[in-house]
């Protein structure tokens, strides 16, 4: 396959997903992109891949067990990505430290755990996963991090128990293991 046919795949799926196309689609698949970024995620099994209903809070691309809502899911899902500072060659692992020193203090009763790693099946990478617990009445959390050369993405699972997390976390292991870069080449007019 060469980069001409890459990027007209690329394309045809941004206009679908962009179109709403995907919108609510059980188990769809999604290309996410931005300045320095364009990677794809497949919704796991039963899980519905909803490309408009986290948009006001920033979240293009948002995940939920079929029959229930971004809204109103016990345990959902969704990615976003840090943009690393190129000037000050910023890693990925740096950003992830970043990211885990303003959860704490936003949330001083924070309890952070380091998880298994979870291989990505097309790179045959990993991903390194922390659990939050955010204390006795708060939600529970994994993240997924994943780092690149020009951006941190995350993953992120959030429960509101433990025991929805838990229930959960087969279907965030296969969302993360379908994760795909694609190119942080990316035209963004945006």
């Amino acid at each position: 396959m060469t980069m001409s046919d890459l990027r007209t795949i690329a394309h045809t799926a941004l206009a679908l997903l962009m179109s709403g196309s995907l919108q609510g689609q059980v188990g769809g698949t999604g290309i996410l992109y931005g300045r320095g970024h364009a990677y794809a995620l497949t919704a796991p099994e039963g899980w519905v891949l909803d490309n408009s209903s986290g948009v006001d809070q920033g979240l293009h691309a948002v995940f939920y067990p079929e029959g229930e809502s971004w809204s109103n899911g016990a345990a959902v899902m969704y990615t976003n990505v840090a943009l690393l500072d190129s000037a000050t060659g910023e890693t990925g692992w740096q950003a992830m430290e970043s990211d885990l020193r303003s959860m704490k203090e936003g949330s001083p009763q924070l309890q952070v755990e380091q998880q298994d790693t979870i291989v990505i099946t097309q790179q045959q990478r990993k991903a390194v996963v922390q659990r939050f617990d955010f204390g006795k009445d708060g939600n529970q959390e994994s993240v997924a991090y994943i780092g690149e050369r020009t951006v941190l993405v995350m993953v992120v699972l959030t429960a509101r128990d433990k025991r929805s997390h838990d229930k959960a976390l087969k279907a965030f292991r296969e969302l993360v293991a379908s994760y795909s870069w694609l190119t942080d080449k990316v035209q963004y007019d945006h």
